[in-house]
């Protein structure tokens, strides 16, 4: 044998040679490597993937491939949170008492991590086994179609691209419809012939040769947080007959070396019962993992590897799913499975708002409506944590803002579109609004809260077709006033802070009968000449004259001046408390009426017309710093807010009867914990959370610390997004836990986020998301000139590309 491979080398070498001599530019080291060791390898190669596992047919909830089990289930292993939920051990007893008995009683795990595109999922040829395991991690069954691609990315020949924030896969059979002349079956196993074709000469395989002694919970935020790319390969057999068979093949083999008493023992335990034991096998298929990454992998995991270099060919083509290396299966206790199924990555929304990566640098999004009872959301974070940062990028991330040009592709208030309405103090959100601004594409429009020009007429309501003011509208009024009367501290009657509920009743009585009779003075364009001179002047000059009556103005952008003022709700309280047709308690509440709004009118902001211009705009911004020292800022933000959400609400409305989505629209709230103060504030935001969601409105609110959100207020928000810093870490965790009554794992979550972190509690889980920024994002989003190229200090990852 040794005599024909060096006369075959021989040969291979003087035909080489001829080659050489007839073609001068083949060196002969070239002309060996070229013309027939890379042929040889190719023919040995194709002759392999001819056992490769093939997909036989595709049905509704599994495959059928070409092993000795035919019919394959999946599932992957992802649920709401992003800490690690394993099996219960309940269910892991009930899992082998049951498949034990079970011919197909085993299960595969295939661990995948390639970049941020990171996986775990559930095989087996038995239906109830993947089901139990399902039922309690509340997963479904991964469709055929899914199995499908599932299988092509174990064969770590994919690609994958972000986009409307979520991750995708470059080659998706089950959706590509290019494929659609040929059936599924066929285009997939083409494909792996191909991509098997090439994995030969570049993949490595690891096999796992022994258990440790210690069985412990395995840390996946270790493991998927090491360089690798590949897939692990677990094989968990519950068979009872299997694993008294495999206890006899060693007492067989052992008569022949001696000492089999042990595996004489260790079968009859088996065979009587007294002992859970189950098969495993395991395998680690790798494209660039180097010595140092493997036996890391082996520490997590808890096993040994060893590189494979016999009957690698068979894993590569056939993958565990057909094929495994018995000779390695190796005998444990059921102890070993629990802690390992677990849930570790968060499922994707299905319309998410924003993306980052999680703790274990995976892809990971998050829906604020998609995900929760209600939209609305809270950012608690301490100065210096990056929350301006934060709100601003998960923003740019919703209107997909392309920082180069300005131009924002999600902006709008078309379906399935994003309004803006920014409530900024602070100038922090300036940057970014002027960009937005620059480009003329962009629907823009902005409000100067100056203090000194500020008018708010809190009695000028839209009207329904029976040109009536809406009762919930009133309500808004009359809790306004409430909250104006509680900023300067009470009322001059010194008993109770704003309205008392037979104060407002009677409000809401006297507007409904004002806006039905028109029973209030005829303001005249004279009116206007002492505090609003540009809009007497515009007046003017459109011909009208001192003696016009505001109602006999014609042009539709001034029906404002329109409507009553305070001073007409004023006085027919002032009225009303003198008269004598009704009782004496009635006239008693009309003059407690009137001496509270007498004292809100003399304050001068909320006595005259509007001068807030509520454009129909698709991003507004509202820049509150001049206001915020006011003990007024509240009341006046409000104003501002409910012109803005009258306007929304109505627009709403209107696509509802259309039939169209509506846009999301976002109120950004900045310096919230001014109005949480507000006792007015808190009833009325109960009210708001239900009406607001039925419009496709998100209320944002950021804060400061966690102490200065009353409770009411936070179990009625769905999303409650946390960042730490380091140094008040443990007294803030120590608050969410004991006062805003946070689950174990929200406190786990926290514990084990890291600066800059988000973590999110939301509906149905905690999940921690850290944000990518590119430098042109970060020169936009810091308001400190100092912190403009410092991404590296702060931790923050760099994205300059959506590619991954």
């Amino acid at each position: 044998m040794t005599v024909n491979i060096f006369l075959l080398f021989f040969l291979l070498i003087i035909v080489a040679y001829l080659m050489q001599k007839y073609d001068k530019k083949l060196s002969l080291k070239n002309c060996i490597y070229d013309k027939f060791l890379i042929p040889f390898i190719n023919f040995i190669n194709k002759k392999n993937v001819e056992d490769i596992i093939e997909i036989q047919q595709i049905k509704d909830n599994h495959i059928v491939i070409n092993s000795q089990h035919k019919t394959l289930y999946a599932i992957e292993l992802s649920g709401f949170d992003t800490i690690e939920q394993p099996l219960s051990e309940l269910t892991v007893e009930n899992l082998f008492d049951f498949a034990s008995k079970d011919p197909k009683g085993y299960f595969f795990q295939a661990i995948l991590k390639d970049g941020s595109y990171q996986k775990q999922y559930i095989f087996s040829y038995s239906k109830d086994v993947v089901e139990i395991i399902a039922k309690s991690l509340n997963i479904k069954l991964l469709k055929g179609k899914e199995i499908v691609d599932v299988l092509f990315d174990l064969f770590l020949d994919n690609s994958f691209y972000i986009k409307n924030k979520k991750i995708f896969r470059q080659l998706n059979i089950s959706e590509d419809t290019t494929v659609s002349l040929s059936s599924f079956e066929t285009t997939f196993n083409k494909i792996m012939k191909n991509n098997t074709f090439n994995n030969l000469n570049t993949m490595r395989v690891y096999q796992c040769y022994q258990i440790k002694k210690k069985y412990e919970k395995i840390d996946y935020n270790a493991l998927y947080n090491l360089d690798f790319t590949g897939v692990i390969w677990g094989y968990y057999d519950f068979n009872k007959e299997r694993a008294i068979q495999y206890a006899n093949n060693l007492v067989t083999q052992r008569k022949f070396y001696g000492g089999k008493e042990p595996f004489v023992n260790y079968e009859k335990l088996l065979e009587k019962g007294t002992k859970k034991v189950l098969t495993v096998n395991f395998e680690f298929v790798s494209k660039d993992s180097n010595l140092s990454i493997i036996n890391k992998i082996s520490e997590i995991l808890g096993i040994s590897f060893t590189i494979k270099r016999n009957k690698l060919t068979n894993t590569l083509i056939k993958t565990p799913l057909k094929f495994r290396d018995t000779r390695f299966d190796l005998p444990c206790t059921i102890d070993f499975l629990k802690g390992r199924i677990s849930t570790v990555h968060k499922k994707s929304a299905r319309s998410p708002d924003f993306f980052g990566v999680d703790s274990k640098n995976a892809h990971t999004n998050f829906g604020f409506a998609d995900e929760n009872a209600n939209p609305h959301s809270i950012i608690i974070a301490p100065t210096g944590t990056g929350k301006s940062v934060a709100k601003q990028k998960i923003t740019s991330q919703m209107l997909e803002i392309d920082f180069k040009t300005g131009f924002a592709a999600k902006l709008g208030l078309t379906s399935y579109h994003y309004g803006i309405r920014n409530f900024d103090v602070g100038y922090s959100d300036r940057p970014t609004f002027e960009l937005l601004k620059s480009n003329k594409k962009n629907s823009i429009g902005e409000i100067h809260g100056d203090l000194k020009y500020f008018s708010f007429n809190v009695v000028n309501f839209e009207l329904d077709e029976n040109g009536e003011p809406l009762t919930e509208d009133i309500q808004f009024a009359s809790d306004i006033l409430s909250m104006i009367l509680e900023s300067q501290g009470g009322d001059s009657l010194n008993t109770i802070l704003g309205l008392s509920i037979k104060e407002a009743g009677l409000f809401r009585k006297i507007v409904k009968m004002i806006y039905k009779k028109k029973d209030y003075e005829e303001y005249k364009v004279r009116k206007l000449k002492k505090n609003r001179i540009n809009l007497y002047n515009e007046l003017v000059a459109l011909g009208y004259t001192d003696n016009t009556k505001l109602q006999d103005i014609k042009e539709e952008e001034y029906d404002y001046l329109k409507s009553p003022l305070l001073k007409d709700i004023l006085n027919y309280a002032i009225i009303e408390k003198s008269n004598q047709l009704i009782d004496e308690l009635e006239r008693l509440n009309y003059a407690n009426l009137a001496i509270k709004l007498e004292s809100i009118n003399q304050l001068g902001y909320f006595s005259d017309f509007d001068n807030i211009k509520i454009t129909d705009t698709a991003y507004i911004y509202a820049e509150l710093n001049s206001i915020k020292e006011s003990n007024l800022f509240v009341p006046m933000f409000f104003g501002i807010f409910w012109k803005i959400y009258i306007k929304d609400r109505n627009r709403a409305l209107k696509l509802k009867k259309l039939g169209l989505a509506r846009p999301k629209l976002i109120y950004e709230i900045e310096e919230a914990s001014n109005h949480f103060r507000f006792k007015t504030f808190v009833t009325m935001f109960e009210k708001l959370v239900y009406e607001a969601r039925k419009y496709n409105i998100h209320m944002m609110f950021i804060i400061q610390n966690a102490e200065e959100v009353p409770y009411t207020i936070f179990k009625n928000i769905n999303t409650r997004i946390f960042l730490l810093p380091p140094d008040q870490k443990e007294d803030i965790i120590s608050y969410i836990e004991k006062e805003l009554k946070a689950s174990p794992k929200v406190i786990e979550s926290l514990k084990k986020s890291k600066e800059y972190d988000l973590i999110i509690w939301y509906n149905k889980g905690v999940i921690n998301i850290k944000l990518q920024y590119s430098d042109n994002e970060l020169e936009f989003f810091t308001t400190n000139p100092n912190e403009i190229n410092k991404s590296n200090e702060c931790e923050v990852q760099s994205l300059n590309g959506e590619d991954i």
